[in-house]
């Protein structure tokens, strides 16, 4: 290969590596937009309602994904260019994301399991209710609530639910 030719693929590599580059800081503030905003999302509060949130647990979830996709596909042509390692950060925020969203889907369906629960317990007849079950029932509830979700004491979902096990 002529030296001329040699000269002008480096220039040329050198051109995609500074693209590629740009795209991956990019995409790093997308994501860290993206991350930041994440507690504000509707299915951390109560209001909502569990089908809504399981609804739009899915649609952030699908975002989350297709960011993960990117993330995957920018890993390898960083790879290629020799900077694989610029996508740690933003593919750790996308992993922790994912997990929260996986965490808030068990705490909905936690939510809909214990409102179920005292909602069949409210339906006995008060003469036949067994105290001591309604009051071991709430406070397993609460105890498992406190328990499993403890990464999240703040949420407006763990807040209210919490009372609403208590009454």
């Amino acid at each position: 290969m002529a030296p001329e030719m040699q000269e002008r693929i480096l220039q040329l590599q050198e051109a995609e590596a500074l693209k590629l580059k740009e795209r991956i800081a990019q995409f790093t503030t997308k994501v860290q937009t993206f991350s930041e905003g994440f507690r504000n999302n509707t299915f951390f509060k109560l209001a909502l309602g569990v089908d809504d949130s399981l609804r739009d647990i899915a649609r952030t979830y699908s975002d989350v994904m297709a960011m993960w996709s990117i993330a995957t596909e920018l890993h390898e042509h960083g790879t290629i260019f020799g900077f694989p390692g610029l996508l740690t950060e933003p593919k750790a925020n996308l992993q922790a994301l994912i997990t929260s969203m996986r965490e808030m889907r068990e705490l909905w369906a936690f939510v809909e399991m214990s409102e179920l629960t005292l909602d069949g317990l409210r339906l006995i007849l008060w003469e036949k209710v067994d105290v001591e079950v309604l009051q071991t029932t709430a406070g397993d509830l609460a105890e498992q609530c406190a328990t499993y979700f403890a990464d999240y004491p703040e949420s407006d979902v763990l807040k209210r639910h919490r009372e609403w096990i208590k009454n």
